[in-house]
C-alpha cells in the first residue's frame, strides 16, 4: 500500500516538474513577445514624437490642384494699372545689373528660419548677422522644418546671405528711426536686426514660445552644447564672438556667382555637431531630397548643372535663389534657368496667361514689354468693385516686366468640375445607346 504510495507520488512529481518546464517556456516567450512589443511601441512613438515636433509647416505631401485660370472672366473683369520707375531693377526675377541693393527694412536675421515652432533648432547659421529679404523668412523656414521631418537631418548650416554695403545696416538717428515698430534692435556694432518671425499676410511677431516641457522660453535659439541663448544675449555678444568660417568651401566661388547683393539668395553648407566638421552642401544623397523639393517652396538652384553656357557660372549646387513658389514651378517644369525664364514668358500676356498651381493657390503669370516710357500701364484682374487683385510684379532687367496674380476660387476652373463634367458627358453618351437584344 505504501509503495504504491510512492510510485504516484513520483508519476505527479514528473508531471509537476513537466508542467513547471512548460510554464517557465510560456513565461520566457511572454517576455519575449512583451518586449518586442514595447520596442515597437517605444520606437512608434519616437517616430510620432518627431513628426510632431516637426510638422508645423505646410507639407510636401499636399497634392497641387492642376486647376485651369477662367479666361473668359479675366477678360471681363480687368483694370489698369500703373508701373512708374521705381518698378524699374525690382523685384525676385530681376537679373538687372543695376538692380538695387536691399535696404535695411527688407532684411530680417536668417535664425528667424531655423526653428519649429515648438522652439526646436532643426539648421544651424554660420554668423549671427547673416540676414536675408523678409518675404523668405517663412519659405525659407518651411524647407528647412519640412527637410528635418523627411530625414530626421539637422545638419543643415546657412553659410551665407545678403552682401551689400557695409553701411545698409548701419543705424543713422534720427527722429523717425529712433525706436522701431517691429520688435527689433541694434547690436553694439549698429546692426539692425529684428527678432521673431512674420506670418504669410506679413504680420511680425516677435513674442515667444512654448518648449516641450510647457515653459514659456523667450525668442533665441541652442547653442552647440543645447543652451538655450536667449536672442538678445545672442545679438549682444555677436561683435565679440570668433565666427566660424567654412573652410571646406570655395567662399570665392560663391561671391564671383553674384546673386547676394539684393537679400534673397543664400548659400548651404552642412555642420557636424558631433564632430565639429563643417562640409560642402552638394544636394546628394541624404541631402537630394533639398534639392529636388526645393521649388515647391519658391526655392531654385540659381546655377544648375547642364546650364553653364547660359548662367555664365559652373554648377553651384549650394546657392539657392528665392524666386517664389509660381517662378519657381515654371522653372522647375519647364527645365530652365532663371536666365531663360524672361524669354519663355515672351508668349504669355493677359489676354493669354500662363496658368501656375503652386501650394499659394492658383496663379495667372503674363509678362508685358518695358516700353521705356515713365510710366507703364499693365492689366490686372478686378475684384467686383472694378479694383485691381492684389499682384506683384518683377523687372526681369531684360526689358519685360513679369506680372503674378493668386486668383480668388471665382477666376478658377476647378480640375474637380472638369472631371465631373467629362463624367457627366460620358454618362449622357452611354444613356442615349440603344441596347437591342
Amino acid at each position: 500500500m505504501s509503495t504504491n504510495r510512492k510510485r504516484i507520488s513520483n508519476k505527479q512529481n514528473r508531471q509537476i516538474m513537466g508542467l513547471e518546464i512548460f510554464l517557465l517556456i510560456l513565461l520566457i516567450v511572454a517576455v519575449a513577445v512583451m518586449g518586442f512589443l514595447l520596442y515597437r511601441s517605444m520606437h512608434k512613438k519616437k517616430s510620432n514624437d518627431h513628426n510632431s515636433s516637426a510638422q508645423d509647416s505646410s507639407s510636401v505631401i499636399e497634392i497641387i490642384p492642376e486647376d485651369e485660370a477662367d479666361v473668359g472672366k479675366l477678360a471681363e473683369n480687368f483694370t489698369y494699372v500703373s508701373l512708374d520707375a521705381s518698378y524699374k531693377n525690382t523685384g525676385m526675377l530681376c537679373l538687372g545689373e543695376d538692380s538695387p541693393s536691399a535696404s535695411r527694412g527688407d532684411l530680417q536675421p536668417v535664425y528667424n528660419a531655423v526653428f519649429t515652432r515648438n522652439g526646436l533648432q532643426i539648421a544651424s547659421v554660420r554668423d549671427s548677422k547673416i540676414t536675408c529679404r523678409n518675404d523668405m523668412i517663412i519659405p525659407l523656414n518651411e524647407i528647412l522644418v519640412d527637410f528635418y521631418t523627411e530625414t530626421g537631418l539637422r545638419t543643415v548650416m546657412i553659410d551665407r546671405g545678403f552682401i551689400g554695403d557695409s553701411n545698409t545696416l548701419k543705424y543713422e538717428p534720427d527722429e523717425e528711426s529712433e525706436e522701431t515698430d517691429d520688435g527689433g534692435f541694434y547690436d553694439p556694432d549698429g546692426n539692425y536686426i529684428t527678432f521673431g518671425y512674420t506670418d504669410e499676410y506679413g504680420n511680425f511677431y516677435d513674442d515667444g514660445y512654448y518648449d516641450s516641457e510647457g515653459n514659456y522660453m523667450g525668442y533665441g535659439y541652442y547653442d552647440e552644447e543645447g543652451n538655450y541663448i536667449p536672442y538678445e544675449e545672442m545679438a549682444a555678444a555677436s561683435s565679440s564672438e570668433p565666427k566660424t568660417v567654412n573652410s571646406t568651401v570655395n567662399n570665392g566661388e560663391a561671391s564671383e556667382c553674384g546673386g547676394h547683393d539684393d537679400g534673397y539668395s543664400i548659400d548651404l553648407s552642412l555642420y557636424f555637431k558631433e564632430s565639429g566638421k563643417i562640409k560642402p552642401f552638394d544636394g546628394t544623397e541624404d541631402y537630394s531630397w533639398f534639392t529636388d523639393n526645393s521649388w515647391k517652396y519658391g526655392f531654385i538652384i540659381r546655377f544648375p548643372e547642364g546650364k553653364e553656357s547660359i548662367t555664365g557660372s559652373e554648377h553651384y549646387p549650394a546657392h539657392f535663389r528665392y524666386v517664389g513658389r509660381t517662378a519657381a514651378r515654371v522653372i522647375h517644369d519647364n527645365d530652365i534657368a532663371l536666365d531663360e525664364l524672361a524669354g519663355f514668358m515672351q508668349s504669355y500676356n493677359y489676354d493669354s496667361p500662363l496658368t501656375v498651381n503652386s501650394l499659394d493657390g492658383t496663379a495667372i503669370f503674363y509678362s508685358i514689354a518695358d516700353p521705356g516710357l515713365e510710366t507703364t500701364d499693365i492689366q490686372v484682374p478686378a475684384d467686383s468693385s472694378g479694383e485691381p487683385l492684389p499682384y506683384s510684379v518683377s523687372d526681369t532687367g531684360s526689358g519685360y516686366y513679369l506680372i503674378t496674380v493668386i486668383l480668388p476660387d471665382e477666376y478658377i476652373l476647378k480640375n474637380a468640375e472638369a472631371q465631373t463634367e467629362t463624367s457627366s458627358d460620358s454618362t449622357e453618351e452611354t444613356d442615349s445607346v440603344e441596347i437591342t437584344e
